[in-house]
């Protein structure tokens, strides 16, 4: 594992500590090609962003040196009413930042519930892998 690898590797066990109380789940991977590490956040319902962010920010920023040309970005999302919200985007160290304040949030966006797709909390469970009848027409006429 190269040196961004275990820098990535560090962040993400010390944001994996926090699932539960910080935030529900934490994905996260390596984009080589554009340099850049992001994270993606899901909250439950009645956790606030603007504390989500100040935790993340804290587990981030000792890490920040070791990441030379990398950026960091984080996505903010949670479900409620059937959608996906977003509740906040941020690409740089500036917008971070900023986030640390309530003017450095805007009002959730709505979005397909696919949105939450990447993470597991996110998925739909797999069809049942118990046996399936192999004929259903012959499964009909028996009845």
């Amino acid at each position: 594992m190269d040196e961004i690898g275990r820098t990535h590797a560090r962040i993400l066990a010390a944001l994996w500590a926090l699932e539960g109380s910080a935030w529900l789940e934490v994905q996260s991977e390596i984009h080589e090609a554009y340099k850049e590490m992001p994270f993606w956040i899901l909250l439950a319902p009645d956790m606030l962003p603007i504390e989500a962010h100040r935790h993340f920010l804290r587990a981030v920023e000792p890490e920040l040196a070791a990441l030379g040309a990398y950026r960091v970005t984080v996505s903010y999302k949670s479900s409620a009413d059937g959608h996906a919200l977003c509740h906040g985007f941020f690409d740089d160290l500036d917008q971070m930042q900023c986030a640390l304040t309530p003017e450095g949030w805007g009002e959730p966006i709505r979005q397909d519930l696919g949105a939450l797709s990447i993470f597991r909390l996110g998925r739909k469970p797999s069809p049942s892998s118990g046996p399936k009848p192999r004929n259903a027409a012959n499964a009909t006429k028996r009845q």
